[in-house]
């Protein structure tokens, strides 16, 4: 068989190019589905990778520090169990190797009294200006300006920024006050007026609800924390490595300033983690199925293939071809179809993707911003890394080439003597 390999090539090659029609079905199957998994899969992997991106950067950071009883009621904002010491434990943990960046904040339902009407809003409040809450691409400003970030803390203790739900249900605009009352840590309550320095509209859909977001200095002394927060967020440079953030959790834990305090890596401080790990596996077993669908083409084609060239492959055993040289023979046309259709499509697929990666696709308005929970951008951007594409392509042209070999087994059976007297 080695020495006629050349021969099987060149013929295997002819034979593709002799019935076109059959050739384009095949390939076409695979080509379509190659070009539709590229950039299905690309819209998961990229709002996967928004929302790990957002559960991380504005949920719970690589690494979460917290009073451990505020855990353990967490479901009603304990805020007496606030972090000791926040801004000593804040340096202390920004001297650990890894640690990028790290952000005090509290977080608490408050009650907003607006022209006789009191409703539930969310209250944030973090150090000004914070670059993961406020500086994404595709964050709206929509009235006033951020510059009262730069302020001082004396300066800008009651100007708030509000998302534009907020701003809609209050009936509210750039420069406009409104009271909020707040449940503080000694068990009372305080009232607080502000003004809305700005109203933004967040591209992660989580943020776009009834958000208030203040000056942390300021808010900390109207909750009566003393200057102290609920949690710490502490972010790396390498937050998408599962390893790297448990072991920087591990070396933070080694602390003695922070011995009692609760520190977990986000990987463990989140329930949508296992999910994460889940649907990688999952998309892989959605493109399997389609690439075994469009394999079915390859399979009848083949079968079909065998049916009508057993003059031919009677011919090709008279003239001393072994059976298993056109078994062979058949197993590379259809190599060569499933292989250059699954390129091909992967090629287009990848060209599509990097034009939405850069222009981005735009849901608002669509049933994602329905899906409060899950930390998805409102803009889409998808992508696939160049794994992918490998893994989609040897996806496809493998199912093809297994689904031939069934079909191929038939030109084993079949008889020279017999073969030449067929009438095809």
């Amino acid at each position: 068989m080695k020495k006629q390999m050349p021969l099987i090539i060149s013929m295997a090659w002819r034979n593709i190019q002799r019935n076109k029609r059959r050739t384009i079905l095949s390939g076409g199957a695979i080509f379509l589905v190659s070009v539709f998994i590229c950039f299905m899969m690309s819209l998961e992997y990229g709002s996967m990778d928004d929302m790990k991106y957002n559960i991380v950067h504005h949920e719970t950071g690589a690494v979460r520090i917290r009073n451990p009883r505020y855990t353990e009621n967490e479901r009603i904002t304990p805020l007496n169990f606030f972090i000791p010491e926040t801004n000593s434990v804040l340096q202390k943990t920004l001297l650990a190797e890894g640690v990028t960046a790290a952000r005090a904040r509290i977080r608490t339902p408050i009650a907003v009294y607006k022209n006789e009407e009191t409703e539930a809003a969310n209250f944030i409040a973090v150090n000004f200006p914070d670059k993961y809450y406020f500086s994404d691409k595709d964050n709206i400003l929509l009235e006033g300006s951020l510059n009262f970030m730069n302020e001082s803390a004396e300066e800008n203790k009651r100007k708030v920024l509000v998302t534009d739900k907020f701003a809609q249900s209050f009936n509210l605009h750039a420069n406009d006050k409104f009271t909020f009352i707040a449940r503080t840590a000694n068990g009372g309550t305080n009232g607080y007026t502000v003004t809305v320095a700005a109203i933004m509209r967040f591209s992660d859909g989580d943020l776009n609800g009834k958000f208030v977001f203040m000056n942390l200095d300021a808010a900390s002394k109207l909750l009566r924390m003393k200057g102290n927060a609920t949690e710490i967020l502490l972010f790396s440079d390498n937050w998408d490595d599962k390893n790297y953030v448990e072991n920087l959790a591990q070396k933070i834990s080694g602390i003695p300033e922070l011995s009692g305090l609760e520190i977990v890596p986000w990987t463990k401080g989140t329930t949508w983690y296992a999910m994460i790990e889940m649907s990688d596996f999952m998309y892989f077993i959605y493109a399997l199925i389609f690439f075994i669908l469009a394999s079915t083409v390859i399979f009848n084609s083949t079968m079909m293939s065998v049916m009508e060239r057993k003059k031919e492959i009677g011919s090709l055993l008279s003239l001393g071809m072994t059976p298993k040289s056109v078994r062979g023979m058949f197993l590379l046309e259809t190599a060569f179809v499933s292989g250059i259709s699954a390129f091909a499509g992967c090629l287009l697929g990848g060209i599509i993707v990097s034009i939405f990666n850069k222009t981005g696709i735009n849901l608002a308005g669509s049933g994602y911003e329905m899906m409060g929970g899950f930390n998805i951008k409102l803009m889409l951007y998808p992508s696939l890394s160049f794994g992918r594409y490998v893994e989609f392509f040897l996806t496809g042209f493998l199912t093809a080439f297994i689904a031939c070999l069934i079909p191929s087994r038939m030109a084993l059976k079949v008889q020279p003597a017999e073969a030449l007297r067929a009438e095809n």
